[in-house]
């Protein structure tokens, strides 16, 4: 897993709000679901974290879908009361450790961009050529991907101007060597997520949720 997706439940903190938060899950016929579920008294975990939840579409196959008992309109001190915030860094701060994701707010323009290659800067070995040239004596179409650790070999279409000392063109399959330049990792919202693929409309956790204070309270349990 690549993110932390933080989420509010868009209903008030009482005692057992994240137990029925948890059985709504289970029980709905709408295909929602979250891997954890925050509430002032506990943390009730619904999905296994190496299993999808349904909470954020565009990321719900990279993040760890964390649902906070809360509004959107809350304000900081709402979100605050009662130490809630505190329970709530030190789950994230476990799933930060477990997963190496660094403590850094991804916006939807970076969680956009996503996994990337880029032409190949480093030595061209002979494994390297070796590996490359099969990926192309295997017949695999235009187009076609292959990766060796961060290094990737794309199959495509080249084309060359000469032959014989005669300028011709012509196009043959060949095979090219890539970086490849993973997708950020970090803590982003629900509402960054919806921003970036535009598949909801969702703002959680809101405007007052106090991002910066959070994010603070994570990093030091990770010191």
């Amino acid at each position: 897993m690549d993110l932390v997706v933080l989420h509010s439940t868009e209903n008030d903190r009482t005692r057992g709000s994240a137990r029925r938060v948890g059985r709504y899950f289970a029980t709905t016929e709408r295909e929602v679901s979250a891997h954890y579920i925050v509430d002032n008294e506990e943390i009730v975990q619904c999905v296994s974290e190496r299993n999808v939840a349904w909470a954020a579409p565009g990321a719900n196959d990279r993040g760890i879908q964390v649902e906070l008992v809360g509004r959107a309109k809350h304000t900081a001190e709402q979100w605050r009361e009662g130490g809630f915030l505190d329970g709530a860094a030190e789950l994230v701060a476990a799933i930060c450790k477990r997963w190496s994701i660094p403590v850094e707010l991804l916006t939807s323009a970076e969680l956009r961009t996503g996994t990337r290659l880029v032409r190949f800067a480093g030595t061209v070995t002979p494994a390297l050529t070796s590996w490359a040239q099969e990926t192309l004596r295997s017949g695999a179409p235009i187009g076609t991907i292959v990766h060796r650790g961060a290094v990737a070999a794309r199959v495509e279409e080249h084309t060359w101007t000469w032959r014989d000392g005669v300028i011709v063109y012509g196009k043959f399959r060949g095979v090219s060597l890539y970086d490849v330049v993973p997708a950020k990792r970090g803590i982003t919202t629900h509402a960054s997520v919806s921003q970036a693929f535009r598949k909801s409309s969702h703002w959680d956790p809101g405007l007052g949720f106090p991002m910066a204070e959070f994010l603070n309270s994570v990093a030091r349990l990770l010191t």
